[in-house]
């Protein structure tokens, strides 16, 4: 990585860490220690160092807005159960730093599953790719096309011997979710898992991230 790529960098990496930090307390976290520490080894001339500390900033930044995120799953339906959203990092650059969460549900007293995913692709390009690909992949398998409501098409596929589904949809410029589900009654639980999202507030934070 060139001088002008790490000062750049360091520049844009402080922008977001201070539009994603709300307090003065927490401008003193490990994020911006990190952003401070790579401009430190940066005017030292020390290229490597300073790359480090940007990675370690990018991954703790990207922590942060999955943190937002994971606030926007839908509460579990009546009767269900939903465990707390967990969240993975990816670190590889040529991804973006893309994030992914899940969060599972599991039917109260039955059988019933579901996974649902919500993957945040932090390259604008590999987001255009796989948007293509999941397109061609519904026009291929037949699925259903479901309106949802504020956030766009659904493509939907259920199996009514296996009684196993999924659902997936494209919303924004680079927000796939997915559900998956085995056990369930008909594909209007998938529907309703994933109406029930919060797409106002996704809407927002990737039109101000």
């Amino acid at each position: 990585m060139t001088r002008l790529h790490i000062r750049t960098s360091i520049c844009l990496l402080t922008l977001v860490a201070v539009s994603a930090l709300s307090t003065q307390a927490a401008l003193a976290d490990n994020t911006t220690t990190a952003i401070r520490e790579a401009e430190t080894h940066y005017r030292q001339g020390n290229l490597g160092k300073a790359f480090t500390q940007i990675e370690e900033a990018a991954t703790l930044i990207a922590r942060r807005v999955a943190a937002r995120y994971a606030k926007t799953f839908p509460a579990a339906p009546s009767g269900w159960t939903a465990k707390p959203v967990s969240a993975s990092i990816d670190g590889k650059r040529r991804a973006g730093r893309g994030v992914i969460l899940t969060r599972k549900y599991s039917e109260n007293g039955g059988k019933g599953a579901m996974t649902a995913q919500l993957f945040v692709v932090g390259n604008p390009a590999l987001a255009s790719v796989i948007r293509g690909l999941k397109g061609a992949e519904a026009r291929r398998t037949k699925r259903s096309i479901v309106p949802i409501d504020g956030a766009g098409d659904g493509f939907v596929k259920f199996d009514e011997t296996r009684r196993t589904g999924n659902i997936f949809i494209f919303t924004g410029r680079a927000i796939y979710i997915t559900i998956h589900a085995r056990n369930i009654e008909s594909r209007a639980s998938l529907i309703r898992v994933l109406s029930a999202w919060n797409f106002a507030a996704l809407k927002k934070m990737t039109s101000t991230n």
